[in-house]
């Protein structure tokens, strides 16, 4: 991991995106976003090996997240091996469940969650605490 660890925060709510991309920076992260599922893969093939956490949304237009998270999870070689922090207004333990058999880090809900929460998600994911 970098001495300044890499996020790629995938949403497709640009008004949520902006606001947390800019928590996590000023919280010292170097931040990449993505606004749905799509671009998110061609940033993680781009930056494979770089980015060490992926802060991702689970309802998303076209590919939602639990299928990018599978495809990054299938194939390393491509996408590096970056940890998720999966985002959802949904509590249904049915997806909750999904995300961790798909290997999710952890599980946010986005209602319940305040920066502060996130931040400190983000550290303990990446193990700096």
């Amino acid at each position: 991991m970098s001495a300044k660890p890499t996020i790629l925060f995938v949403d497709d709510e640009a008004t949520f995106r902006d606001v947390y991309t800019e928590a996590l920076k000023m919280a010292g992260y170097k931040v990449y976003e993505a606004p749905d599922a799509y671009k998110a893969l061609e940033k993680l093939e781009e930056m494979a090996g770089v980015i060490d956490l992926v802060v991702l949304d689970v309802m998303m237009p076209g590919k939602d997240g639990l299928s990018l998270l599978r495809e990054v999870k299938e194939d390393p070689q491509k996408y590096g091996m970056p940890k998720f922090i999966m985002l959802t207004n949904m509590t249904s333990n049915t997806i909750i469940t999904e995300a961790f058999n798909q290997k999710a880090d952890s599980y946010l809900i986005k209602t319940e969650m305040e920066y502060d929460d996130l931040i400190n998600e983000v550290r303990n994911v990446l193990g700096e605490e």
